[in-house]
């Protein structure tokens, strides 16, 4: 008999890779105690966040952040809510453990949910927890690595570590693994693993492969790529590993000209924070923002590979309402608003829907002094209903690949999708125009099956409008009028 996996109970409200959906089953599989969570690296609180959720709901948020600007927005966001914000960053020795500060604020209350994610270091700041027994522990680690490989960066490192590695530490600390998502293992205490008896904790069966990437050569050592790479494949890294069953291809140069050339592109990360940080202390945030935005198009550009930033996204919408000039925007998936926000000027009437109640108040207090942009709360797919019929002329729709487990469409594929393009579809009265973020999410695979497949998507679409084009562009599906 197949086991059950925790994965499809995956949803996202603020995490990225269904892991909100994770945590609540979770903790309906063992119940909640102390309902306080514990997340370092935690941004402004609610972007790819863990635990929002949680807090947002009632738990006690302990929430741990160093960069100083992301901490105002993390004590912004967090405001009103039981939450205890700590500015400092976290170490794994010394007066900078995670127990060292939560002592030092004191905070001594037994710990439900901790979530670490400080890109890179997080295989050491598991390993540095001693008298802290959280019940449970979301993790990240590199999805690139295959799940039977043994990786760990050294310490102070940008590269992480597999998910095989990380299970074997949690398990040297008395935790097991109950579930995988794209970028996080969870795992819950020994006492607590009796509980998941029906459900799959083999790594080898939980493991997400969609992520990984096979160089395969020829008999003469010529290679070519499986796919392209999840970070991009730009030069061989010198990073060093404690563990790794692999083969290094990086070759240390050589002569003066090698060590110059090893120095100045070591530099050339550190080089960048600075300009950051130098943008961030020094220029108006109109500025600052455009500054950072082309430096994040261009680390983009280079990167070649991943969801591209914001900006990227804003301006393929301008383009659009530019070029068609529909005076209507709806939008699913308001999050903080900064789509409306850099839009607002392209359109006549800006209507967004959000599912979170908490982010749909912020919005909307964001924006109480806009007469033209409506913020509205619930499932899209129920909105977009009673939005489609009132609209006086062509709309652009921007529309979130999101999944949202029991409010989303009933139907074959649990992501609402379909339904709202069936609501906008139906509507012969105007030509519209859509966009869907997110298409490399459309696999029907791993994390993904839930969603739709591309192949499939398109198939219903113009099953309803042969006349329409279907294009993917920047990881968003265009359906646009057929020009002649």
């Amino acid at each position: 008999m197949k086991k059950l996996d925790l994965l499809d109970y995956a949803s996202n409200t603020y995490s990225q890779f269904g892991e909100d959906g994770v945590i609540a089953h979770a903790f309906s599989v063992m119940g909640e105690r102390s309902r306080v969570c514990v997340e370092f690296g935690a941004w402004d609180g609610l972007y790819h966040s863990n635990t929002a959720n949680l807090w947002s709901h009632g738990w006690k948020g302990i929430l741990i952040e160093s960069d100083g600007n992301k901490f105002r927005e993390l004590q912004r966001n967090a405001e009103g809510h039981n939450c205890v914000c700590i500015h400092t960053r976290v170490g794994v020795e010394g007066e900078n453990t995670l127990e060292r500060i939560l002592a030092a604020h004191g905070e001594r209350e037994e710990v439900d949910f901790l979530s670490i994610d400080v890109d890179g270091d997080d295989y050491y700041m598991l390993g540095s927890l001693e008298s802290l027994r959280p019940r449970l522990i979301a993790c990240e680690y590199n999805p690139t690595v295959p799940p039977d490989m043994e990786l760990v960066s050294a310490p102070g490192n940008y590269f992480g570590c597999s998910a095989k590695s990380l299970a074997l530490l949690a398990e040297t600390k008395g935790y097991r693994l109950i579930a995988v998502t794209e970028s996080n293992c969870f795992f819950v205490t020994e006492e607590e693993f009796g509980r998941f008896a029906e459900y799959e904790t083999s790594l080898d069966e939980l493991a997400i492969r969609k992520n990984l990437t096979y160089l395969v050569t020829g008999y003469n050592g010529d290679y070519v790529l499986s796919r392209e790479p999840t970070f991009g494949f730009r030069y061989a890294s010198d990073q060093q590993f404690v563990r790794f069953d692999g083969v290094s291809v990086y070759e240390e140069p050589q002569g003066v000209q090698g060590n110059v050339v090893r120095k100045v592109w070591r530099r050339f990360a550190g080089f960048l924070g600075e300009v950051f940080n130098y943008i961030e202390r020094h220029y108006t945030a109109g500025l600052r923002r455009r500054v950072k935005d082309s430096l994040a198009t261009v680390a983009w550009r280079i990167r070649g590979a991943g969801p591209p930033p914001a900006v990227i996204k804003q301006k393929n919408v301008m383009r659009i309402a530019e070029k068609f000039g529909p005076t209507i925007f709806v939008e699913t998936g308001t999050y903080q608003g900064d789509m409306v926000e850099a839009v607002r000027d392209c359109f006549k009437r800006l209507v967004s829907i959000e599912l979170s109640l908490d982010l749909y108040f912020k919005a909307k207090k964001r924006f109480e002094n806009e007469d033209h942009i409506e913020i509205l709360q619930g499932d899209s797919a129920t909105v977009l209903s009673d939005v489609v019929p009132t609209l006086e002329g062509s709309a652009l729709f921007w529309l979130d690949a999101h999944y949202l487990a029991e409010t989303a469409v009933k139907g074959g594929d649990d992501t609402p999708i379909k339904e709202e393009l069936t609501h906008i579809l139906k509507d012969k009265r105007f030509v519209h125009y859509i966009i869907i973020d997110d298409a490399r999410c459309f696999t029907g695979e791993g994390e993904y099956r839930r969603y739709a497949r591309i192949d499939d998507l398109r198939e219903f679409i113009l099953s309803m409008d042969p006349d329409l084009t279907f294009t993917v562009k920047d990881d968003a599906i265009r359906v646009l009028p057929r020009q002649d």
